[in-house]
């Protein structure tokens, strides 16, 4: 991992009581982001990640992790330097995979013990052997050495942290928890730089092993499944929405259907009850002609017998529409003047008594009488009996 990258992981390591926690807490600018008090016993009993997000000198903007974690050499004597080495290793990994840019050896003035050296093997322990390239020494306390001495001096008055710091490349640093503002500011941005230079010096890149390979793998897999099954629900959700809106559509266009089929069979069933009420009309008008034309031919007939000039007359017939009176000699003859197809002479008796036709039922005697049709189209004689 480069210095432009946007992640930097940082793991403290120390004895009980050198001030881990303090100093987790001055680089994520904390007073509360770790349990810190001065004691002999662990405060710290699992690992713990806190972050902060920091621009290094560069302008970048990165997320500082700082992983606190439980101490060696406790002063109680039930929690064992293997334990402790056990805990770390069981928690450490998924907290800064996929590597860590920075192990920070805490140790403290004035009470460094020759046997803290051995942190280096703990560390190799649980990270292997080139964890030791990622390795600073971080002195606390920087306000207690003597009057005069700097930090190099103080580190050669003792052989095992002169050793200590040679195995970890000569990288130290000293600093004074207690301070704040900008002095603590800028001591612990001192820190970060050192940080940066050595991630530099490493080709840029982070710590990682077989361990961490296999976690990320482990991580990068589950955040496949996991992109995968959201991918999933998310194609099903849109499905859903898909088959929602088609069904809605089908229901709105079934919905138009039948009211077209109910306004086609309104307007059917109105127009059929239009068209039997005119056909009602039409008959009841047909009705009412119908029996004005015979009233009218009945009172006509009434008024002729009532003249005596109807004779014989029956009232109209109903075949035909016409009026008929019996004739004398058997043979029915319309009373009215004889149509354009039929001719029918009739004759009076004139003053010199010459025989005049009878329109009541007499025969013509001693004339001639045509007509077409009357017998077959044969003129009808009628002479002297």
């Amino acid at each position: 991992m480069t210095s432009s990258q946007n992640e930097m992981r940082v793991v403290l390591i120390g004895r009980t009581g050198n001030g881990k926690s303090s100093t987790g807490n001055s680089l994520l600018h904390s007073r509360s982001a770790f349990h810190a008090t001065q004691s002999g016993q662990s405060i710290t009993k699992d690992c713990k990640p806190g972050r902060y997000q920091h621009t290094d000198t560069y302008g970048q903007q990165k997320t500082l992790t700082v992983v606190d974690t439980p101490g060696f050499f406790d002063t109680n004597t039930a929690i064992t330097n293997e334990a402790v080495e056990k805990k770390i290793a069981s928690q450490i990994f998924e907290m800064t995979t996929p590597g860590v840019h920075a192990f920070l050896i805490i140790t403290r003035v004035g009470r460094f013990t020759p046997e803290e050296k051995n942190t280096v093997d703990f560390i190799r322990h649980i990270f292997g052997p080139d964890a030791i390239k990622y390795c600073i020494v971080v002195i606390t306390g920087e306000d207690q050495l003597e009057e005069g001495q700097n930090l190099d001096e103080f580190i050669n008055t003792s052989p095992a942290l002169r050793d200590l710091v040679q195995a970890c490349g000569n990288r130290r640093f000293g600093i004074n928890n207690k301070l704040s503002g900008q002095p603590l500011e800028r001591k612990t941005n001192q820190l970060i730089e050192i940080i940066d230079r050595m991630i530099r010096n490493n080709n840029g890149s982070y710590y990682t092993n077989d361990e961490y390979q296999r976690i990320e793998r482990k991580r990068q897999e589950e955040k496949r499944k996991k992109e995968e099954n959201e991918r999933r629900q998310k194609k099903a959700e849109e499905d859903a929405v898909v088959a929602r809106t088609r069904e809605e559509e089908r229901k709105k266009s079934e919905e138009k259907m039948r009211k077209v089929r109910e306004e086609e069979q309104q307007k059917a069933e109105q127009r059929e009850r239009e068209l039997k009420r005119e056909l009602d009309s039409a008959r009841q008008s047909q009705r009412r002609n119908n029996d004005g034309d015979g009233n009218n031919i009945n009172s006509l007939i009434r008024a002729l017998q009532s003249s005596g000039l109807g004779g014989g007359m029956s009232p109209m017939n109903g075949s035909m529409g016409m009026p008929f009176s019996p004739m004398s000699s058997g043979m029915g003859m319309p009373f009215s003047p004889m149509s354009s197809g039929m001719e029918m002479p009739f004759q009076t008796m004139g003053s010199g008594g010459s025989r005049i036709g009878s329109a009541h039922g007499g025969r013509f005697t001693g004339e001639f009488m045509a007509t077409r049709g009357a017998a077959n189209g044969r003129p009808i004689y009628e002479g002297s009996r």
